[in-house]
């Protein structure tokens, strides 16, 4: 399929929106046989979108993401746009997972990476996998979900608890993938301490051993 000047090979049932365009242009007469479908505009981050929804990888989303280093709100930025397109495409990020759910996919992986490493590497690849899942759809609500605005303790809030989590865990989750959330939770609630110093603590232990995967 062509949008905008560059050429995908996309499976287009997994993309409800372009699913909708191509029957309209098949219908109406403008794609003949032979011809490709195509969408004149460009849409931001569709070359991220069509690896992670065709191979069911949220995951390495953080991994394929531009690297703005410590331009937090660039990259924040970046994010936004990433999760408007993904609403344009018709994808739910979350598949309407609530902040509840998300939690629980977060310890049991935790959980799933405590009892098997070092043992099952494929039981861990499988919990980096859904621990990345959870943290790209615990990102769509801290930048666009409707959370609860203000706690009068920051421990009482369930998605510090979960960003917490993340932050500190020195194995699951990759440097960049706990900087953005991080920084995703700050936007939303403001500079935290506590994580700040969960993150830099950790994440210097982790540059002296680094992880062999990048989501």
């Amino acid at each position: 399929m062509q949008i905008g000047g560059n050429t995908y090979l996309v499976e287009i049932k997994l993309f409800p929106y372009l699913q909708g365009l191509v029957n309209f242009q098949k219908y109406s007469g403008q794609l003949r046989a032979g011809q490709i479908a195509v969408h004149h505009v460009e849409i931001p981050f569709f070359d991220i979108i069509n690896y992670v929804v065709s191979h069911q990888a949220g995951y390495r989303t953080f991994e394929l993401m531009p690297d703005r280093g410590f331009n937090y709100q660039g990259a924040l930025n970046d994010y936004r746009t990433l999760f408007k397109t993904f609403e344009l495409l018709c994808i739910h990020v979350t598949g309407d997972r609530t902040l509840a759910d998300i939690d629980v996919i977060i310890r049991r992986q935790i959980e799933a990476w405590s009892f098997n490493a070092y043992i099952d590497w494929k039981a861990v690849k499988d919990a980096y996998e859904m621990a990345g899942d959870a943290a790209l759809m615990l990102m769509w609500l801290l930048l666009n979900g409707e959370l609860e605005a203000e706690y009068d303790e920051e421990l009482a809030n369930p998605a510090f608890q979960m960003v917490d989590k993340i932050v500190s865990h020195p194995r699951l989750w990759a440097e960049k993938t706990k900087w953005m959330v991080l920084q995703a939770y700050q936007d939303r609630y403001g500079q935290s301490l506590a994580l700040m110093t969960n993150y830099s603590t950790v994440n210097e232990e982790l540059r002296e051993y680094p992880l062999d995967i990048h989501w």
